[in-house]
């Protein structure tokens, strides 16, 4: 299995090239995570960038399109990453691959995750349906394809919803991107203080559980409803 990728900062694609573009993009994401997109005119991104609100229209043709080409951005990270997890290895190797390389990828692009966890969260209903259907459904898909391909192989249980499987791998790095502050306080909680030491405890339980052998035979799964 190839050594995770942690990617670099690249051009978006369709943005005219410069450095002025850049600049732009990495203010909107700054400003755009802080705020929100409502809240954030072209003046500020401008003022930032160290640009003329001219130069905006020029590379990104709107603010509306600037957004988009942010998120495209963002989710372009997490298709080459899906893309390469998917390429090889078992389905143990490819769960383990891909919750280490979006670990890092939380914490190394930290401005723009935010920017994605608030597109999630507080973002406009008509626009965040669009990303979902243009960007981030095409990532989520691949995800769960990963497990539905662990079914077909016999080695996940074809009682589980794929779907939720993939929501709860990812949900596992996400709380620890945003409370990782917190658990610097709580004694009990350092030895997990390192990203990849806890993301690979947390793949750990995923995949094995924290019933003993003799304990695991304890009903559960999608026919089994919480509290009953």
């Amino acid at each position: 299995m190839s050594t995770v990728n942690v990617f670099s900062e690249h051009p978006i694609a369709g943005e005219k090239s410069g450095d002025g573009a850049a600049a732009i993009r990495d203010a909107a994401i700054q400003l755009f995570a802080d705020r929100g997109f409502e809240a954030v005119p072209l003046s500020a991104i401008a003022l930032q960038a160290g640009v003329c609100k001219a130069n905006i229209f020029y590379h990104f043709g709107s603010k509306e399109l600037l957004y988009v080409a942010v998120v495209r951005h963002a989710c372009d990270h997490m298709s080459r990453l899906l893309d390469d997890v998917t390429s090889t290895g078992s389905f143990v190797d490819r769960v383990r691959h891909f919750a280490c390389g979006h670990m890092r990828n939380l914490m190394r692009y930290p401005t723009l995750s935010r920017l994605m966890l608030r597109e999630f969260l507080d973002g406009d209903a008509r626009r965040s349906r669009t990303h979902v259907e243009e960007f981030i459904g095409a990532n989520f898909a691949k995800l769960v394809d990963i497990f539905r391909a662990g079914q077909k192989e016999g080695v996940v249980r074809e009682n589980l919803d794929p779907a939720a499987l993939a929501v709860s791998l990812v949900a596992g790095n996400v709380f620890f991107f945003q409370v990782r502050s917190l658990l610097l306080h709580f004694p009990d909680a350092r030895s997990v203080d390192d990203p990849e030491v806890y993301s690979r405890a947390v793949v750990d339980v995923f995949l094995n559980g924290v019933l003993t052998e003799q304990q695991s035979k304890i009903p559960g799964g999608m026919d089994h409803a919480c509290g009953s």
